[in-house]
């Protein structure tokens, strides 16, 4: 990721090194909210006129807008508190890269300031790029930047070259960002520079305490604190990923591949359980519970995450098969989550007809019910005291009650996407 958002270059050039109380005041003050700044549900449109960039728009329960965040790139997350939304992305100076954070107020998208962390020699190669991955801690006051730097040129003869005929390094290090004081707490070095990438790439998730990060790298897993102190390393890690597995979004390190659903918990990083359910397309995490869901065929899997027991599957078109049904290509990851209590599952309905979105008891138990027939949906994400339904389709935000109870539904043209919290 190289990516400097346009519309913030000369705010960069004049904050990029001053910690966060020195920029903050330029913000002016904060919008006032009718709600808690973690109920505002910000959607993700993409920007035409910046080239690939992203603009942020935050709506209320009440349809109104709390404000507006262009020039992003899609890397954006929201700290596990709500409070922030934190915004890392990588740029060339010279002979290095430097990874930049810029924080904003999630309630009304005030700029709080940016945090630059250390720069990372990258000699004399022409074409150089940090594919960042990044986790804040709970309280969003700190970052852990999993680097993955890679490093491109014409191989000199006898060199080995990759299929374009360019030599190909890449290094993985990690680095952890004190964005109160604004300044690099500490770079560990993970993978020096190799000429093969591999396959199964390192990837950074957040503890359960939210306290310290876990790094799944080559078979590991080491576990290191926000201060940046190492505190253990062990296996078996990735065990089970390769290049044929997809790995995806989550507290915890999950992924499917051959029928099987793989994990490891926050709680316990260093065991992969693993579950067969014919066909996952989503998940969602809540405390020790995991839901897997196939959301065309209409099937919910409640399990115990650090056990791996199940609590049985449940059909919610009571068997129909939907073997010839049109799915609906429009459903992503996002496709399921747990209420904000836990208490409730909510799912978008897989088929491009009836559409809507399921409302089920998280215990497994009990009746489900269909909301919103005939809309497709692409995702759902639960707030304290809203559960918002993205249709990019119909370019609506639909708001229901955690009850169910339709609510208002909102104009958002060109929003593709929600803006998750950090998990």
């Amino acid at each position: 990721m190289n990516f400097t958002p346009p519309s913030r270059r000369a705010f960069l050039s004049a904050a990029a090194a001053l910690p966060l109380a020195a920029v903050a005041p330029w913000a002016g003050p904060r919008k006032r909210l009718t709600t808690s700044p973690r109920a505002v549900c910000w959607t993700m449109s993409p920007d035409a006129a910046a080239g690939g960039a992203w603009t942020l728009r935050g709506y209320e329960p009440s349809g109104r807008v709390t404000g507006e965040i262009p020039g992003l790139s899609s890397d954006v997350r929201r700290s596990a508190d709500g409070s922030r939304i934190l915004h890392p992305w990588s740029r060339r100076g010279g002979a290095a890269l430097v990874t930049v954070v810029g924080v904003y107020d999630a309630g009304d998208g005030r700029p709080l300031g940016t945090v630059t962390g250390a720069p990372i020699p990258v000699d004399d190669a022409p074409l150089a790029w940090d594919d960042v991955e990044v986790r804040f801690s709970a309280d969003g006051r700190r970052a852990a930047v999993l680097h993955r730097v890679n490093r491109q040129w014409n191989p000199p003869a006898g060199k080995q070259a990759d299929s374009a005929g360019f030599r190909h390094t890449c290094a993985v290090s990690l680095e952890m960002i004190d964005l109160s004081a604004g300044r690099s707490a500490d770079l560990i070095e993970l993978e020096p520079a190799q000429e093969v990438v591999p396959a199964a790439r390192a990837l950074v998730r957040l503890s359960a305490d939210g306290a310290r990060v876990h790094v799944f790298d080559r078979g590991t897993v080491i576990a290191v604190a926000f201060d940046g102190k190492r505190l253990s390393r062990g296996g078996p890690g990735r065990a089970g990923l390769t290049a044929g597995t997809v790995p995806v979004p989550g507290g915890a390190m999950l992924w499917y591949g051959g029928g099987e659903v793989h994990w490891a918990t926050p709680d316990d990083p260093g065991v992969v359980r693993k579950h067969r359910f014919a066909r996952p397309s989503a998940h969602a995490f809540f405390g020790r519970r995991l839901a897997l869901a196939d959301p065309v065929g209409g099937t919910v899997e409640l399990l115990d995450a650090a056990s791996g027991r199940s609590a049985g599957i449940r059909s919610l078109r009571g068997g129909a098969a939907a073997g010839n049904a049109r799915g609906n290509p429009g459903a992503t990851d996002g496709a399921l989550a747990f209420g904000a209590d836990g208490s409730s599952l909510w799912m978008v309905d897989g088929l491009a007809e009836p559409g809507g979105l399921w409302r089920l008891p998280a215990s497994g138990a009990g009746g489900a019910r269909h909301l919103l027939a005939g809309t497709p949906l692409t995702e759902v994400r639960a707030a304290p005291d809203a559960v918002f339904a993205l249709s990019a389709a119909q370019g609506r935000l639909h708001v229901l009650s955690p009850s169910g109870t339709a609510g208002s539904a909102i104009e958002t043209p060109g929003a593709l996407r929600l803006l998750r919290d950090d998990d």
